[in-house]
């Protein structure tokens, strides 16, 4: 099934622990940040790991919105 085929999900995530702003040095580094419905992030070269696990955790506070 193509992507723009799929039945799209819809989900308020509410409350973010954010925003995280982590300044270790000039390479390692990690500023994540949120409304409450998008998530947006960046980071050092090797911090990527980092950036996704708040991803996460971010994800794994979505409640679905019903219609």
């Amino acid at each position: 099934m193509a992507r723009e085929d799929r039945p799209r999900r819809h989900a308020s995530y509410g409350a973010f622990a954010g925003p995280l702003k982590v300044e270790r040095t000039e390479d390692d580094w990690v500023h994540v940040w949120s409304d409450g419905i998008r998530f947006e992030g960046a980071c050092g070269p090797l911090n990527l790991g980092e950036l996704l696990e708040a991803f996460r955790d971010f994800v794994d506070n979505a409640v679905p919105v019903t219609d």
